[in-house]
């Protein structure tokens, strides 16, 4: 049963069209229900190329999940549904691999990771425009580590604080993402690392003033997600920043305050 505010709002169902809003969208949005069956697509010689696009589908999800998992602080600070787009630039890196057939294609971030360097979850709260003093950042791949500096910091000239929000924070994430890929012989998508989903070093700054320059920020994040002796291709080290605003609460403890952060993909390596 659908409801309606008005003639124009209306959220439910109304026989075979859906309703619904969406986060980052001001507008309704409708979608109808019909096409071929669950099983005509699973079976029907018609539908192989569409069998091969969901698997390989599955393949841009598995990989999004990792970074997504992996980049927690990054990620929280998105303003719209950012996972459907890291899907989408994840098929992008897919098509890249052209060493196999459809349906068989990796996800191999390891190779192709410069399509998400600067990628930012956010639409209309933009990393460079809420913070304009940029990282310094150093990465090695050999040590699995990355050191991230920032130079002091002006409220009144580097930071865009709309909200009058009386505190800031910097977050910094060194993620491990394997590469995703499907065995010739298999029927999922797998991984060089399987279940590494959230493999993360995370760094937070102390909350910092609004209304004071800051020192400058320095960290280093050192990883040990592989044996000494273990040596393993298919995998890449992520870095990514992430500012959010926050207030004391009634005990006086400073809370992160949501939907007032940014973030951004820095670094594949």
């Amino acid at each position: 049963m659908a409801k309606a505010e008005n003639l124009f709002e209306i959220e439910g169902k109304i026989r075979n069209l859906s309703f619904y809003k969406m986060a980052g969208c001001d507008k309704t949005i409708v979608r109808t229900k019909g096409g071929p069956s669950k099983n005509k697509i699973k079976k029907h010689p018609n539908f192989e190329k569409v069998r091969k696009n969901n698997s390989e589908w599955s393949g841009c999800t598995k990989m999004s999940r990792l970074i997504f998992k992996g980049l927690h602080d990054v990620f929280a600070q998105a303003d719209y549904p950012v996972i459907g787009t890291l899907n989408a630039l994840c098929k992008k890196i897919q098509l890249m691999d052209t060493e196999h057939e459809q349906g068989f294609r990796g996800v191999y971030l390891s190779k192709y990771g410069e399509v998400l360097e600067g990628f930012s979850p956010n639409r209309r709260r933009i990393f460079g425009q809420i913070l304009s003093v940029m990282p310094e950042y150093k990465v090695d791949r050999e040590a699995l580590s990355a050191t991230l500096s920032l130079p002091p910091i002006d409220p009144a000239y580097h930071l865009v604080n709309e909200i009058n929000m009386p505190y800031y924070r910097v977050m910094v994430n060194l993620a491990f993402i394997p590469d995703v890929y499907r065995e010739a012989e298999g029927k999922d998508y797998t991984s060089t690392k399987e279940g590494w989903i959230g493999a993360c070093r995370t760094f937070e700054s102390e909350w910092l003033s609004t209304s004071a320059i800051s020192e400058r920020i320095e960290c280093t994040l050192n990883t040990d997600f592989l044996e000494k002796d273990e040596v393993l291709s298919g995998y890449s080290l992520v870095l990514g920043m992430g500012i959010v605003f926050g207030k004391a609460n009634a005990a006086g403890q400073i809370e992160k305050m949501k939907q007032t952060g940014t973030g951004r993909i820095l670094k594949i390596f």
